[in-house]
């Protein structure tokens, strides 16, 4: 499996770029309005393989990945439709749109209509706790542990973080604050 891929932009196209790296050239199905040719990048791999085709998906960060992987685990979301949504919606966007029930701004979106998007909504609604403190959820446990926390009692105390706390560094404070160390 590819976890990322870092080279340099060789062609773009209206989904996809090309993706040069050492001597191999890799078509990578991403945004292509966030890349310029020859900007070197950095993407984060979705492998799609399937008994006719092999498609990579690029992302540039783990979040967006994340995001990804979970739209596509919706019954009528396929990865390109998955893509659209990302290339149209900030990630933070498409975490409150299912938080919220707000089935209108996946709608918004080339291609999806209201059944597809209630589906989204629907199903992610409860995955979306571990989507929504997946990029906060790397910097309080690496804060944490060291700090000399151990990893069972960080994973309980981002569990227990009251939702009106927001910043990071508060975040670490109220854990430190409510987490026994031994």
């Amino acid at each position: 499996m590819i976890y990322s891929l870092k080279g340099k932009i060789i062609k773009k196209a209206k989904d996809w770029v090309a993706l040069q790296v050492g001597d191999t050239g890799y078509k990578v199905y991403t945004n292509p309005e966030q890349c310029k040719i020859h900007q070197e990048i950095n993407f984060f791999i979705f492998e799609n393989i399937k008994e006719d085709q092999y498609d990579l998906y690029g992302f540039s960060s783990e979040e967006e990945q994340s995001i990804f992987t979970s739209l596509i685990t919706v019954n009528g979301v396929g990865p390109k439709a998955a893509l659209n949504i990302i290339t149209n919606l900030e990630p933070t966007k498409i975490i409150q749109a299912i938080e919220s029930s707000n089935i209108a701004l996946f709608q918004s979106v080339p291609g999806i209509g209201a059944k597809v998007a209630s589906k989204i909504v629907v199903e992610l609604k409860s995955k979306i706790t571990s989507l929504a403190n997946f990029d906060t959820s790397t910097t309080l446990i690496d804060a944490l542990n060291s700090l000399g926390f151990k990893q069972s009692e960080i994973m309980q105390a981002l569990k227990n973080i009251p939702s009106e706390i927001t910043q990071d560094n508060d975040k670490i404070k109220w854990a430190i604050k409510n987490i026994r160390k031994t």
